[in-house]
């Protein structure tokens, strides 16, 4: 967010903005938004979002190494069985 407001600062158009960025111009028009009323409010608002992307992420990691470990006991018990 610091990035984008150091940019926002600058002159240059908001299509260059994002690409430099890497986002769209409506996020980059979003993040301007709420930063103005974290300014006029004085509170930022929680991102919820990020928090939910994590515990979805680790649920995601916790599922994918129990498949390891499941595809790493049937290679053994394959091997064993073609010997």
């Amino acid at each position: 967010m610091k990035r984008f407001v150091r940019a926002a600062l600058s002159e240059k158009p908001k299509a260059q903005l994002a690409r430099e960025l890497g986002v769209r111009v409506g996020q980059l028009r979003t993040w301007r938004l709420e930063f103005e009323k974290e300014a006029v409010n004085g509170i930022a608002k929680p991102d919820r979002s990020a928090a939910e992307d994590l515990e979805q992420l680790r649920r995601e990691n916790a599922r994918l190494k129990m498949e390891i470990e499941i595809l790493k006991k049937a290679a053994i018990y394959f091997a064993r069985e073609a010997k």
